[in-house]
């Protein structure tokens, strides 16, 4: 038959050290929580949309041009449809960009001025602490 071993504690000095000492910290936290309606809501997110995709096709029209001039700029006989690309298509490419970046900057500080409007607008409101009536005083 097996042996039984006895249950008990164990001498300090015999044991390994195991593990480590947590010492909780708590703190507290009181982030802003700002009263928005459902248009306030759509109306950021749309000029935060709107933004987002004037820059990128500002982006795509600004490398598509650059492309334009850096592949045609050392050929000896330009064809007709380069020739095209590059007295037209690149200058065009050049105006698309400057305004989808007007279009994207305008979005982008009417996006940042509805936020400062709506925090503008807000007032802070500490709630009114009432004694539980249910708990004796």
């Amino acid at each position: 038959m097996a042996e039984t071993q006895e249950i008990g504690i164990a001498e300090p000095s015999k044991l390994a050290n195991i593990g480590a000492r947590i010492s909780p910290q708590y703190v507290e936290r009181n982030p802003a929580m700002w009263a928005l309606g459902e248009i306030d809501v759509k109306a950021l997110s749309l000029a935060g949309t709107v933004a987002t995709v004037c820059f990128s096709v500002g982006s795509f029209s600004i490398g598509f041009c650059f492309n334009i001039i850096v592949s045609f700029a050392n050929a000896e006989k330009l064809t007709p449809e380069a020739t095209v690309l590059l007295r037209w298509g690149s200058p065009l490419l050049a105006l698309v960009t400057v305004v989808a970046y007007a279009f994207g900057i305008y979005f982008a500080w009417r996006r940042r001025t509805l936020w400062n409007d709506i925090k503008s607008e807000s007032k802070p409101f500490i709630p009114e602490v009432r004694p539980d009536p249910t708990r004796g005083q």
